[in-house]
C-alpha cells in the first residue's frame, strides 16, 4: 500500500533520527514523515520512545544522530522562539501554570509576541467557542477547573497563535472515560475543520485509529510497522503487532477520514456511543 506521506508535501521528515542518554538508547535510528493536513500517530507501550520523539519534533531536545526537518529545513538551524510559535503543543492535563488564570495561560505567548489586548480578547473568545469552554471558566486558576476544562484550556493555548502543526503528547490519558470521549470527538472535529497537521502520541490503538490517518507502531525505541490500521491488522510485521492490537479494546470506530472530509454521522470515539 502506498503511504500518504510519501505522496504529499511533508510537514515533518525524520531521517535516521536517534537519541541517546549516555549508554541508554531511547530512540533507535528512525525515518518517518508527517503529511501536510493530516494527523499522524506514534503508538506504543511505555518505553517505546514515542515521548522522546515528540520532544524532538517540538525542538525541546536535540537528536544524537539524524535530522528532523520542518518543511525541509533542519529544526536545529531554525530560531527556537519563532519555530515554537509555529508549533502548538498539547500535553497531559493541559500543562498549565498554576499561578496564572486560564485566560493568562492561553494568552501567555501572544502577550510575549506583542499582541494587543483587543486582538487577544477576540482570539480567546473564538477559541473558547471552538472548544466549548464557558468564558467564565477563563477567570479561574487551574486548580479550580475540572480535568476536561484544563485540557480544553491547553488546547486553546496551543491554538492561540494559529500554529501550522499541533503536537499531542498523550493529552487524554489522565481523563475519565466520558470526558475523554467528548474531547476525542471535539479534537477530531477541530482538526477536520481547521485542516491542521498534527502528531499524536498515545499508547491507545483505538484512540490512534479514531484520530489519525497514518500510524507508526513503536517498541523499545524502534519503529516496528508503519501504515493504516488495516495494514497493521491484515499484514502485521511481527507477532508484537498482533499482540498489541489484540490487547486493545474492541475497535468499532471507523478509521479517520482525510482532513476536511465529512465525518460519518455514526462515527464515535472508541468505546462510546455517538452523541445524538
Amino acid at each position: 500500500m502506498a503511504i500518504v506521506a510519501n505522496m504529499q508535501q511533508c510537514v515533518f521528515e525524520l531521517t535516521g533520527v536517534a537519541k541517546r542518554y549516555g549508554s541508554v538508547e531511547a530512540l533507535k535510528p528512525l525515518t518517518a514523515r508527517v503529511a501536510a493536513g493530516q494527523t499522524c500517530a506514534f503508538i506504543g507501550p511505555s518505553g517505546s520512545g514515542k515521548s522522546t520523539l515528540i520532544k524532538l519534533l517540538a525542538g525541546l531536545i536535540r537528536p544524537s544522530a539524524g535530522r528532523v526537518l520542518f518543511h525541509g529545513e533542519d529544526v536545529q538551524g531554525l530560531d527556537p522562539v519563532s519555530y515554537r510559535r509555529r508549533i502548538g503543543y498539547v500535553i497531559q492535563d493541559g500543562g498549565l501554570f498554576p499561578h496564572l488564570t486560564a485566560r493568562a495561560n492561553v494568552t501567555l505567548v501572544a502577550r510575549e509576541a506583542g499582541w494587543s489586548a483587543e486582538a487577544m480578547d477576540a482570539r480567546v473568545a473564538e477559541l473558547a467557542d471552538l472548544v466549548h469552554l464557558p468564558l467564565a471558566a477563563l477567570d479561574r486558576y487551574p486548580i479550580a477547573l475540572s480535568g476536561g476544562q484544563r485540557q480544553r484550556v491547553g488546547i486553546m493555548r496551543a491554538l492561540m497563535l494559529d500554529p501550522e502543526v499541533l503536537l499531542f503528547d498523550e493529552p487524554f490519558s489522565a481523563l475519565d472515560p466520558i470526558i475523554r470521549h467528548d474531547l476525542q470527538q471535539e479534537v477530531r472535529d477541530i482538526m477536520c475543520g481547521l485542516h491542521k497537521s498534527a502528531v499524536l502520541i498515545t499508547h491507545d490503538m483505538d484512540e490512534a485509529r479514531f484520530l489519525a490517518h497514518d500510524l507508526y507502531l513503536m517498541r523499545n525505541g524502534a519503529l516496528i510497522q508503519h501504515g493504516r490500521f488495516e495494514d497493521l491488522a491484515n499484514t502485521p510485521a511481527d507477532p508484537f503487532v498482533t499482540r498489541f492490537l489484540a490487547a486493545s479494546r474492541p475497535m468499532d470506530a471507523p478509521s479517520a477520514e482525510p482532513a476536511g472530509a465529512q465525518v460519518p454521522p455514526h462515527a464515535a470515539p472508541p468505546g462510546a456511543e455517538a452523541r445524538p
